[in-house]
């Protein structure tokens, strides 16, 4: 599976049922990104507990991604959240 793979199927899964959704990750990973808070990186233990903090506040958390674009190892996403909150 290529890396442009994995991070479709990541963008398709929903973050507030996936039980195993840290399997994505390895545990040597960091992930940075932008928003409008401003930028964010995080290591293996940072996106767990992250994604554990999804979990207890959502009934749902699903993205659909408009751009999903390759540039030799660089995978780049632009999407939009749905969330349910509990």
């Amino acid at each position: 599976m290529s890396a442009k793979e994995i991070v479709n199927n990541f963008f398709q899964s929903d973050l507030a049922k996936d039980n195993k959704i840290m399997n994505f990750f390895h545990e040597n990973c960091e992930l940075s990104w932008n928003s409008s808070k401003g930028f964010t990186k995080l290591d293996f233990q940072g996106i767990d507990d992250m994604l554990k903090g999804v979990q207890k506040s959502y009934l749902s958390f699903k993205f659909r991604v408009s751009h999903l674009l390759q540039d030799n190892n660089t995978i780049t996403v632009r999407y939009t959240i749905y969330a349910t909150t509990i």
